[in-house]
């Protein structure tokens, strides 16, 4: 009821001011002018502004988004990992070496695995990845990275020493997998520094198993450590590489690697010179996340790759993709802020990564630094988040402790931050699973002496709409809309003069095209429910999302299609429908002119109800002059044409109304005879776009 009346009250407004037209010597002797006369009214800015205003209270900005909250799963020291399985239950891994079971309320206190008698966790050694088989409901298997105990002691510095390795287990009951069921599917991948053991395990679309592995941090042959490390660069064995072999351990038939001069390496290294037949992508640091892109499939996978000292970098999974350390490091020489693509491309051969940051600046897009050690990855999954997530791929970093979202900017891609704040030892793994009836971001902390946590995305609906029609659905660039929605603003603000500003508060609008630009919108006026702006007129056709944020987070977003004309007509109606807010004109065959009022408002609560117009003798033409919005873009041979009770009228004037942005205004010559004492429906049409229908009344 309260927005019903808030708009009642606008509308009350807007036909007040329609009314509190200049005076008659506006109108010119010669009604021809018409075709390309255009209206100022006194105060459309200000109707402009105050149509339909709604309120509500506004939110505070906080550490995480606006429209998300941070919620405790369960604690449970060093989690590494998590995996759900069909029935929407979580199986966490720990560094340690157990798998426990979270059911969906409580993690049970039993572990359904225990290797942690096999199993070295010094260093950045342990259970460190976890993957659920796709037919899981069938065969029951797991997959499990792990450092192995091969000796009594967990020592470093051997190749005699504890190596990771690839197992498949097999659940023996629901709440328990048997430790006897393990089927080594990779093995004796070298730990020999204790570090850069990457671990992650995934299953793509193709069925297959992707495994990430370090180089060791320190080199296996003494040639040096860190940036010195060259293990990466050796095809012979399986350290800093992407490895994919199929759920039973063999290697697929269109791996990159499996002619002349491969070998299996699934037991150990081969002979240097030799390729390892599990190779899908070498030439990495310490690949420790990897993620799949269930929206194509699982056909499309990303790669975090923990850089030394300068750079962390996000690189595209590619067969047969070299990525160039410890040549490069992020897309620069290694250790270089300023020897980097496109002016120091890479070498030959080499592939650079499409988004990193250094560590010396803010993660591009944010204002948040310190960010040295990039770890869990994740692609939101479409559907579940507001539009404005879709293809996003989150990541988090360890050091400075956020999560961010990347999107696309252009041909590359930016940053914008989720959470930050969180502390150091934080986000190790991140993992969508169900939430109710939705998705949420699953991740593992070591923060807090270790939990699994989850962003919950809360309603953060928008509603754009015509500002004249208030319809929803595909909008003209150029033209005015409304966004309503909840929060979006602390107070009431209008712009005061033009051109309008891009900010009034802390509110904005941003609009960003489907892999195109990021562009401010013109801002009206904001409220906490309510906010009017110009669609930008550069705008391309096609698909965009329009975020309204206020104190820098995003308090509503919506995707809309942008398209050139959508025609829509100004009313004193609360519906868009009703009454138009415009005005009449008779003109008689010796050129004299008579305005006529189109309505007449008694006051809220009472609409505005049509005046009959005077047709005049047959001689004469009676003029309507429409406001509206959505028009002036039509593409050149574009008909605008306009129906009155059905009947083609004349137009004589479409487009622009150039004193006020955003305003358009459309001449209709009436046809005659019109019915008298009745309603009469006129529409304006440009192409194949109609109109909301606006109702006149003649006598």
């Amino acid at each position: 009821m309260y927005r019903v009346n808030s708009r009642e009250r606008s509308c009350n407004l807007i036909a007040a001011l329609i009314a509190n037209r200049e005076g008659e010597g506006m109108w010119t002797n010669q009604y021809s002018y018409l075709r390309t006369w255009k209206r100022s009214l006194r105060g459309l800015s200000v109707l402009m502004v105050w149509v339909l205003l709604w309120q509500v209270s506004a939110l505070v900005a906080q550490t995480i988004r606006q429209g998300f909250r941070d919620e405790l799963v369960a604690r449970l020291g060093s989690p590494t990992a998590v995996a759900f399985l069909p029935d929407g239950r979580m199986l966490v891994t720990t560094q340690g070496g157990t798998v426990r079971v979270w059911n969906g309320q409580t993690l049970l206190a039993t572990p359904a695995l225990d290797i942690s008698g096999v199993t070295c966790s010094n260093s950045e050694r342990g259970l460190l990845g976890i993957a659920v088989d796709p037919a899981f409901s069938q065969n029951q298997h797991i997959y499990l990275y792990y450092t192995h105990r091969n000796t009594s002691t967990c020592t470093t510095g051997s190749l005699q020493g504890p190596m990771n390795r690839v197992s498949r287990f097999t659940f023996s009951s629901q709440s328990s997998i048997n430790p006897a069921s393990e089927l080594v599917l990779v093995d004796n991948i070298w730990s020999f520094g204790g570090n850069h053991n990457a671990g992650d395990l995934e299953i793509g679309g193709d069925g297959n198993l992707y495994i990430s592995t370090g180089d060791g941090g320190t080199d296996y042959q003494g040639r040096g450590s860190a940036g010195n490390n060259p293990a990466a660069r050796e095809r012979h064995h399986l350290l800093g590489k992407i490895l994919r072999i199929t759920t039973s351990g063999g290697i697929p038939g269109d791996n990159p690697y499996t002619g002349a001069g491969t070998v299996r390496c699934n037991q150990g290294a081969a002979t240097p010179g030799q390729v390892c037949q599990e190779t899908y992508a070498w030439g990495l640091r310490n690949p420790f996340r990897i993620a799949f892109n269930p929206n194509s499939g699982g056909n499309e996978f990303y790669i975090n790759d923990v850089g030394q000292g300068t750079w962390e970098e996000i690189n595209q999974g590619i067969a047969g993709a070299d990525y160039g350390w410890n040549v490069r490091e992020g897309a620069c020489t290694r250790g270089s802020t300023t020897a980097c693509a496109p002016n120091n491309p890479p070498p030959a051969g080499m592939t650079d990564p499409i988004f990193a940051y250094a560590h010396s600046s803010n993660v591009p897009g944010t204002s948040t630094g310190n960010c040295r050690s990039i770890t869990g990855g994740a692609f939101v999954p479409n559907g579940f988040w507001s539009a404005d997530f879709d293809g996003a791929y989150l990541f988090a970093d360890y050091i400075c402790g956020g999560i961010f979202s990347m999107h696309r900017a252009g041909q590359g891609f930016t940053a914008r931050a989720l959470v930050t704040g969180m502390g150091g030892g934080s986000a190790v793994h991140l993992r969508f699973g169900p939430a109710g009836a939705s998705q949420a971001l699953y991740y593992t902390t070591y923060a807090g002496g270790g939990e699994i946590r989850r962003l919950v995305a809360e309603e953060l609906s928008l509603t754009n709409v015509s500002a004249a029609s208030f319809d929803g659905g595909p909008a003209a660039r150029g033209s005015i809309l409304t966004a309503f929605g909840a929060a979006l603003a602390t107070a009431e603000a209008a712009a005061a003069q033009q051109p309008l500003p891009t900010q009034l508060g802390t509110t904005r609008v941003v609009v960003r095209e489907d892999g195109g630009p990021v562009r401010l919108a013109p801002l009206f006026f904001v409220s906490p429910e309510q906010v009017n702006y110009l669609l930008p007129p550069e705008l391309s056709v096609g698909r965009a999302t329009v975020e309204v944020e206020h104190n820098g987070a995003v308090a509503g977003s919506e995707s809309i299609m942008v398209q050139n004309t959508r025609p829509a007509i100004f009313t004193a109606s609360q519906t868009g429908r009703g009454v138009p807010a415009g005005e009449a004109l008779l003109v008689e065959a010796n050129g004299a002119q008579t305005p006529l009022a189109l309505f007449q408002c008694s006051g809220n609560p009472a609409p505005c109800v049509p005046l009959p117009l005077n047709q005049g003798a047959a001689s004469a033409s009676v003029f309507l002059i429409l406001y509206g919005t959505g028009i002036r873009n039509h593409p050149a041979g574009t008909p605008v044409l306009a129906t009155v009770d059905g009947i083609s009228a004349e137009v004589t004037f479409a487009g622009a109304q150039t004193e006020f942005v955003g305003l358009d205004q459309v001449n209709v010559r009436l046809p005659k005879p019109l019915a008298a004492g009745r309603d009469l429906e006129v529409r304006v049409v440009v192409g194949t776009e109609i109109s909301n229908p606006v109702q006149i009344r003649v006598q």
